[in-house]
């Protein structure tokens, strides 16, 4: 499904109580937060169980309701992530421990067994289960994991990725990069649509959506639309396999600057105008 839009309320002061609350807590557990915000972002009403059983209906009224502030994604990033490398390491992982627990839910859930039935398939207890289902659990083995794999007539295969540079540098510059070229020009995100000759929906991803990649079509309409030299923008937007130091450098700089908000300040147009120039080499 599309996107969907987590915000954090504010009080009629303007103080965001989530906020507050985020910044008492230790690194790991504001860590296990920023990924299950994420994860709503991502998966919005279609977020699947166990980490569904999170949500109440209350919070999902509140949502339709009180008075928001901004995209939490985004706050949430730019307050706690940006720039370290560790904190998005550690957030990561996280996802992937939800990803584990969603998975052997589902699968035990496919083969219509209990977490007792699954717990004796494999010589084991129902509370294992019921920890190897959490999202919060980070102890995940390999032998386990085979060991469920099997007695649910699957196959376990492990893979290694390169690493990519993520949020907190080169892509986020991007998205803030297309965020504040439209907003410079005055266009919204349907008037931008029309002149670009680019869904509505894509543009709204590759300004909201931190693993979103553009095709070299839409790369090649935004460079000659906007006058920023495509390769340079292929390799923010993370279409190319490196990024040289001095890019990464920039955009760092540009990402930690750029706000987003209604208006362009004087400030933020001299730093966008900056880093455009620097992108076309000027």
């Amino acid at each position: 499904m599309p996107q969907t839009e987590c915000v954090f309320f504010a009080d009629e002061t303007g103080a965001a109580p989530g906020i507050t609350w985020l910044d008492s807590l230790p690194p790991k557990v504001q860590d296990k937060c920023i990924a299950f915000v994420e994860r709503l972002s991502e998966q919005g009403y279609d977020l699947r169980r166990p980490t569904c059983d999170y949500l109440r209906d209350e919070a999902k009224h509140m949502a339709r309701t009180k008075k928001t502030t901004t995209n939490a994604v985004e706050i949430l990033r730019k307050r706690y992530i940006q720039g370290d490398v560790q904190r998005e390491k550690s957030v990561t992982n996280e996802h992937l421990n939800a990803e584990i627990a969603r998975m052997i839910y589902e699968l035990r859930k496919e083969a219509a067994l209990s977490q007792a039935d699954l717990a004796e398939l494999i010589g084991t207890t129902q509370s294992v289960i019921s920890r190897l289902e959490d999202s919060d659990y980070d102890g995940h083995s390999l032998s386990m994991l085979d060991r469920i794999a099997t007695a649910l007539n699957r196959r376990l295969t492990v893979s290694m990725k390169e690493m990519q540079v993520r949020e907190g540098t080169v892509h986020y510059a991007f998205r803030r990069l297309m965020q504040n070229v439209r907003r410079k020009s005055g266009l919204t995100i349907e008037k931008a649509s029309k002149k670009l000759a680019i869904d509505s929906a894509e543009l709204e991803r590759l300004e909201c959506d931190r693993s979103y990649q553009p095709s070299a079509r839409t790369l090649g309409k935004l460079s000659q639309f906007y006058g920023i030299e495509q390769e340079r923008l292929a390799a923010l937007a993370g279409g190319l396999n490196h990024a040289s130091s001095e890019l990464k450098a920039r955009a760092s700089k540009f990402a930690t600057q750029a706000d987003s908000i209604a208006k362009l300040s004087k400030e933020e147009k001299k730093t966008l105008d900056e880093f455009m120039r620097f992108l076309n080499n000027v």
